[in-house]
């Protein structure tokens, strides 16, 4: 059960902060050229660890997208405040006042 309920002031704090956090630029598969991989990385090698090959195409995996809004809110749930600043944690600038 929830410890903490979400008023709509809450909510709409919560929602600002989710505007603000990064969300990811690319989700799922992304095919790539090898000649793109090794502009990256000289040394890069695929999944079975060969040499990328600049003519062959390669598939990267990145993870899916966050969704920040429900992660805080079922964070503002079960911790309240201090649970929601944990999860921004590590989203903040190292010289960012915390607040309790």
């Amino acid at each position: 059960m929830a410890k903490n309920t979400i008023t709509p002031e809450t909510d709409n704090a919560l929602k600002e902060l989710a505007a603000r956090l990064p969300v990811p630029s690319k989700v799922g598969k992304v095919a790539f050229t090898g000649r793109e991989l090794l502009a990256e990385n000289p040394d890069a090698q695929d999944h079975k660890g060969n040499p990328i090959d600049p003519k062959q195409t390669y598939l990267r995996h990145y993870p899916p997208a966050v969704n920040h809004l429900r992660r805080m809110r079922k964070a503002y749930e079960q911790g309240g405040n201090t649970a929601v600043n944990k999860y921004l944690k590590p989203y903040l600038k190292k010289d960012a006042p915390v607040s309790q």
